[in-house]
């Protein structure tokens, strides 16, 4: 176990071909020991690198002319116990927590890739490591939730889900068959679409395909000048045809700023600025004196009343309305006058609405 216990120590300090410094003179491994607290002396640190040269851990090199050898570590290749083990527990923890935080993102070509590192990831973290207990329980120790209130979100089939992030990745077209909110309204069933599959976009726990919709090209005569690309949310799609057709990706379109402007994502209402100044009563708004709404957020201040005032410059977003309604009773809308009428005829007519009897009283 202590040779097990300092094997571990030295891949943990040791470079790989893919780093900036590449290889490591011994006296150099053996000061990053010391530096991280291993308690070991020259001789010995020399002993064990020689030991796991011979084990294929670690390259070894000898400069020409010179005596000094210097160390590498050698590039993990593949599954199985022997090379799990050669694995850093720190490597086998960060591709664990890659795989939890990105499960749905990968295609199915990238997975295939790296799969193999994943079930060596497994296997190294279930190897008896003294000295990696505590990055075991690292993964025990981290996790994320829902900001706001969770949703049973509708299911995604798998196997659509895996030919839509695959014809993405390869830039292929694709026909789905898709079934609109209007379409089940209506119950006028799922129609055949042509798209490029441009991206995938995560927003609130409902997956989107950004399709470029090759059945609504522009028309110059009816104001259209610009192909139609919309989101399609992956739970409607019932059924998705591959095809062998390459597509060239659009040269005019960025997702960043797609996102950053399409309503369904951002949900904006208008593109012009606002000074927004607030007031909130009590500690409801003191989350903001460390998590800023804006970049230009002005020093807090308090009012005759006791009140945080906190005034910045945003854009103007039903998810920035729903935000500030959140807070209820405990916060006026200073500025702008036209969101402070807003929000008061809204609230007249919630009250109204709670004033009287629901319409199934007794029901």
């Amino acid at each position: 176990m202590k040779n097990q216990t300092l094997d571990e120590a030295i891949l943990s300090v040791l470079p790989s071909e893919g780093d900036e410094t590449k290889w490591l003179a011994t006296k150099e491994v053996f000061e990053r020991l010391l530096a991280n607290g291993y308690e070991v002396y020259l001789k010995k640190v020399r002993r064990h690198l020689f030991t796991m040269q011979g084990e294929n851990k670690v390259l070894a090199m000898n400069e020409p002319g010179k005596r000094a050898v210097f160390w590498q570590r050698r590039l993990f290749m593949g599954g199985g116990y022997k090379s799990a083990e050669h694995m850093p527990i720190s490597t086998a923890v960060a591709f664990s927590m890659v795989r939890r935080l990105t499960p749905m993102q990968l295609p199915r070509t990238i997975l295939g890739d790296i799969d193999v590192y994943y079930r060596a990831a497994d296997l190294r973290l279930s190897l008896d490591h003294a000295d990696g207990q505590l990055h075991k329980k690292w993964l025990e120790k981290i996790t994320s939730v829902e900001p706001l209130f969770p949703l049973i979100r509708p299911p995604v089939d798998e196997k659509i889900f895996d030919a839509v992030k695959n014809a993405a990745f390869r830039e292929r077209v694709i026909k789905i068959r898709y079934a609109s909110m209007a379409a089940k309204n209506n119950n006028t069933g799922a129609k055949w679409k042509t798209i490029l599959p441009l991206a995938l976009v995560e927003s609130a726990g409902v997956m989107y395909l950004v399709g470029q919709d090759m059945d609504n090209k522009p028309d110059p005569e009816k104001q259209k000048f610009e192909w139609l690309r919309i989101p399609f949310r992956l739970d409607r799609i019932e059924q998705v045809e591959e095809t062998n057709t390459s597509f060239t990706y659009p040269a005019d379109f960025d997702l960043q700023t797609y996102v950053k402007t399409k309503k369904i994502f951002n949900f904006v209402v208008e593109d012009k600025a606002l000074k927004l100044k607030l007031a909130f009563r009590g500690t409801s708004g003191n989350h903001l004196l460390e998590s800023h709404m804006s970049e230009d957020q002005a020093p807090p201040e308090w009012d005759e009343h006791g009140r945080l005032i906190v005034s910045g410059t945003v854009n103007p977003s039903l998810k920035l309305e729903w935000w500030l309604r959140s807070f209820g009773p405990d916060l006026e809308i200073i500025e702008p006058q036209s969101l402070r009428e807003k929000f008061a005829a809204d609230a007249r007519r919630l009250a109204e609405q709670y004033d009287r009897q629901p319409d199934h009283a007794g029901v």
